[in-house]
């Protein structure tokens, strides 16, 4: 190997780890994915590659690795990139206090066939992420959603549906597909109607205002409940209100004797 090959090899990347928007915001659900935005060059074709980050944990320091198989785009001059999901068996840790989790990542490359190591180990790359919060808003799960089918949704060709709640979700993710110009072929929703005035972002799953809604959209509904008659209740007058609706009407009293 020529001095120009060695310093090619040894000169340290200093360009951070790219994280998906998802990831960048507060609602992690246990898994890290973790990917180069641009390829590490490799001067042989690795047959092996690990990937070893500390997780600094309030000040606690531990040392997680993972194994696996990178895959190449030129084989010839093989550019690699990592990706780590640790949701089969590193679930990551969060925090009570909601404190930030950084994680340090290098890598190591290994080739089976002509026994050479390309030791990077000092190339670092930092990332921070936040632990999941207790409870997402609706926008921000519409949001998660519409970012999560990115990569395989066909605008003007797929629908998009839901049930219950899931078509309000479906109905949201529409409306933020449209805004973008990505419309999808049709809206498939059941058991919704949905509710143009209501500012969803505003609502959070646990809060009491977003079951009222819930309860008004999806319950409220089978009864011919007018909205109007419960707005401003609280949860559990809305909950009353609705059982005893429910004993009224014979129909529903007869589905759930049945049950």
């Amino acid at each position: 190997m020529n001095e120009e090959d060695l310093k090619e090899l040894k000169e340290l990347s200093t360009k951070p780890l790219r994280i998906s928007p998802n990831e960048r915001k507060n609602y992690y659900t246990g898994w890290m994915k973790i990917t180069t935005e641009d390829p590490v060059r490799v001067p042989v074709c690795a047959t092996k590659l690990t990937l070893k980050w500390e997780e600094d944990i309030d000040g606690l320091i531990e040392e997680t690795s993972h194994k696996l198989k990178p895959w190449a785009t030129n084989p010839t001059k093989f550019d690699t990139h990592w990706c780590i999901d640790s949701s089969g068996d590193t679930p990551l840790k969060t925090n009570i206090n909601n404190s930030k989790i950084t994680y340090k990542g290098y890598a190591n490359y290994y080739n089976d066939d002509f026994g050479l190591k390309d030791w990077r180990t000092h190339v670092n790359h930092e990332l921070k992420m936040i632990p999941r919060h207790k409870s997402l808003a609706f926008q921000e799960l519409v949001q998660m959603y519409t970012e999560a089918i990115s990569e395989i949704y066909r605008s003007g060709i797929d629908y998009i549906g839901g049930h219950s709640l899931g078509g309000h979700l479906a109905y949201a993710i529409t409306s933020e597909l449209s805004r973008k110009g990505l419309s999808p072929k049709g809206v498939i929703i059941l058991d919704t109607v949905p509710i143009h005035e209501v500012a969803m972002e505003k609502f959070n799953i646990e809060d009491d205002a977003f079951k009222v809604y819930v309860l008004t959209a999806l319950i409220g509904e089978l009864l011919n409940i007018d909205p109007e008659s419960v707005k401003g209740m609280s949860l559990t007058k809305e909950k009353q209100y609705v059982l005893t609706k429910a004993q009224e009407d014979e129909m529903f009293r007869e589905v759930m004797n049945r049950s």
